[in-house]
């Protein structure tokens, strides 16, 4: 599991996700193998880094490769359009493979013909098979040539192109069948002395029904397909026992089967597609035509042509899945981006599963962070269904929980009923509609953290490749997890400090306070007043906060000030005055050492300083001098004025407004003064 979150490779799924869609809907619609291709290359073109792509073709005897270019080029040689497979190690790899065959380098692989090679130019070669049925009809391929150089396919370009090379097996499957149906049906109408011969030698269904509904002939392909005798159909109505379903798994009432409606309206129908159970139990998908052999009237006698699709209703259900898993994944890696909290993470997640996933039902058990039992308790849940009440306090267990957990590996459920799970989620799962699952050990390389259970409304909801993808939508989870953690934990952890460091702020300025009776409140006073001009002038809280602790020890350098020049009353002298401005460089070497969170130091260093240079201890001037310290010195001569001294009374807080504001721009920052003053006379303020 990465251990880190590659934003890049989130969006790349994401865009491959949608772009399988539109390719779905595009070759649902071709006609013709171009038209495939035609579109796969589009899809190709726009969504990955290579220039050049192809496909090779399988002739039936697998001694031929058909090329075709999906791009400019350099591969355009008219020479290889059509290649012989036996004898070319590359071509017959490929014609083998189930899996990506890659050519790192073509001039050195010893499986590429060099010949072609150097005519061309290829570099780095890339096919993946495209299976149908468990047999290779061709391959997808995308490569570099010349200057190009070596580039080897992402993990995301991998996946995509194998999700590509799966759309185009079902729709090559659906186009080659869809001709032969096509040869079929017109040698039915060239001659009555061939039809019974050639309906009996077709590889798909026919049944003829009268006009009373009532089945008269059945070809071997249809006993074959449905799995009942000629005998067991004859004189029925309905060539299944059972009831059909649609594409969506819904079942389709008996009046509304397309031989019925045909029958009575007399409008033909093409490629229905129905779900039947065979005698044996197996579950099995054909796609169906129905045709009047009366052009007038009604109810008329229909013949209905139909084919096995399974294998491909499979496989086009397996590229639906992989896209839908494929896009789970995307929703998911953007929920562990943008969630601000543990909880919300989780919730998210359940809400992904069964929302986007199409899953019936999806918790999340945690282990208790704070108890030694390591046991599983409920943190989140989402379920298809809202009417069903999940139980709150239920506790996940079961045999596959529980493998899942001890070898921290994915674990299939595939009989809901047959798994020991508690009476709580037995319940809940049964009640959901489910029967199927899936459990997903949620674990980082150090630690185990509890389990992701996703559960499904078909037996048979989970295959190997959305599994593997699961599992890795669940590894993210666990980072996730443990990155809220981590985070939470250094939040803590710097608030922890933050106080301390205030605390210690705090002890310095009470024991300069002990020393010093006449100025006794004197910072604390400043501090507040610094923090409210902060505020009023739209600094945010944290520096507002940072002023306010540097004015809550302004003065700390003052400790090393004799503590009778501190306290005697009356006027200082100019040598007794010069001892007393030393506390300015005395607090920086203070707290110059110390590393606050905040620059202190700095404000406290340059509080005595003026716009006009004529502050200590320096001389500094204009913007040299921070805006926390330019808050600093005006709080502090409005408080030192306003308040009682040794040497005089207190002048009241309109001398002290007056004085700042007569050395506004001068000596002080007029913005700081302008706050300050907006601050007592509209703001009502007063010293706490």
């Amino acid at each position: 599991m990465a251990e880190q979150l590659d934003i890049n490779f989130l969006l790349e799924r994401d865009r491959h996700a949608e772009a399988l869609l539109t390719l779905s809907r595009r070759i649902e619609g071709a006609h013709t193998e171009k038209d495939a291709f035609d579109a796969a290359f589009d899809i190709l073109r726009a969504h990955t880094g290579y220039r050049h792509y192809w496909i090779f073709v399988f002739d039936e005897d697998g001694r031929h490769a058909r090329f075709h270019i999906g791009s400019g080029g350099p591969e355009s040689d008219p020479s290889t359009a059509t290649l012989t497979i036996p004898g070319d190690p590359m071509l017959e790899e490929i014609a083998t493979s189930r899996d990506i065959v890659v050519v790192e380098d073509a001039r050195t692989d010893p499986r590429t013909n060099k010949e072609i090679v150097a005519r061309i130019g290829n570099r780095t070669i890339i096919n993946v098979p495209i299976v149908f049925n468990a047999r290779n009809l061709g391959s997808v391929g995308t490569g570099t040539f010349g200057d190009e150089g070596i580039r080897l396919p992402s993990p995301a370009e991998r996946d995509f192109l194998k999700a590509v090379a799966s759309h185009l097996a079902i729709s090559l499957d659906r186009i080659h069948n869809k001709s032969e149906w096509q040869r079929a049906e017109k040698e039915l109408q060239a001659g009555e002395a061939r039809y019974r011969s050639l309906v009996a030698a077709m590889a798909e269904g026919v049944i003829f029904l009268d006009a009373a509904g009532v089945l008269t002939a059945v070809n071997p392909a249809a006993e074959r397909i449905l799995g009942v005798a000629a005998s067991a159909l004859l004189g029925k109505t309905s060539l299944l026992d059972g009831s059909a379903t649609d594409r969506d798994g819904t079942a389709i009432p008996d009046d509304r089967l397309p031989w019925v409606l045909t029958r009575v309206t007399g409008a033909p129908n093409a490629d229905v597609v129905l779900g039947i159970e065979k005698p044996d139990g197996t579950q099995s998908w054909i796609s169906i035509n129905t045709q009047c052999l009366d052009a007038h009237g009604t109810p008329q006698p229909v013949v209905a042509t139909f084919r096995d699709i399974t294998e491909h209703r499979r496989t086009e259900i397996a590229a639906r899945r992989m896209t839908r898993t494929l896009i789970t994944l995307s929703a998911g890696n953007e929920a562990l981006v943008r969630a601000g909290s543990e909880t919300e993470l989780l919730e998210r997640m359940c809400s992904i599963l069964v929302t986007v996933g199409g899953h019936r039902l999806a918790w999340i058990d945690l282990i208790d962070q704070h108890h030694a039992d390591g046991e599983l308790h409920p943190a989140a849940s989402a379920v298809a269904d809202e009417r069903v009440q999940l139980k709150p306090n239920r506790t996940s267990c079961g045999r596959s929980v529980k493998k899942a957990m001890t070898d921290r590996a994915p674990v299939l459920i595939l009989n809901i009923d047959a798994d020991a799970l508690c009476d709580d989620c037995q319940c809940d799962v049964t009640g959901a509609g489910c029967r199927s699952g899936l459990i997903l050990p949620l674990a980082t390389s150090h630690d185990l953290i509890g389990a992701l259970s996703i559960y499904a409304a078909t037996p048979d909801a989970f295959d190997k490749a959305e599994l593997n993808l699961l599992k890795e939508l669940a590894d993210d989870l666990a980072f996730g997890i443990q990155a809220q953690r981590t985070h939470r934990a250094q939040q803590h952890a710097m608030a922890r400090l933050q106080r301390t460091m205030e605390s210690t702020i705090l002890a310095l300025a009470n024991t300069l306070e002990l020393r010093d009776p006449y100025t006794a409140g004197h910072q604390r006073r400043v501090a507040q007043l610094g923090k409210a001009i902060a505020l009023r002038i739209g600094l945010d809280a944290e520096r507002a906060e940072a002023i306010y602790l540097a004015g809550m020890i302004h003065d700390i350098g003052k400790i090393y000030v004799p503590a009778e020049v501190l306290s005697r009353p009356g006027k200082l002298t100019p040598l007794e005055f010069s001892l007393v401005k030393t506390h300015v460089e005395a607090a920086y070497g203070i707290l110059g050492p110390i590393d606050f969170s905040w620059p202190l130091a700095d404000i406290v260093h340059q509080h005595h300083e003026r716009l006009d240079g004529s502050g200590y201890p320096r001389g500094i001037r204009g913007d040299e001098i921070s805006i926390d310290a330019r808050i600093v010195a005006v709080a502090d001569v409005v408080e030192a004025m306003s308040a009682h001294r040794p040497y005089r009374p207190g002048l009241g807080i309109d001398a002290a407004l007056d004085e700042i504001t007569r050395g506004k721009d001068t000596l002080f920052d007029a913005g700081v003064v302008d706050g300050c003053v907006a601050l007592f006379r509209e703001d009502s303020f007063a010293f706490a």
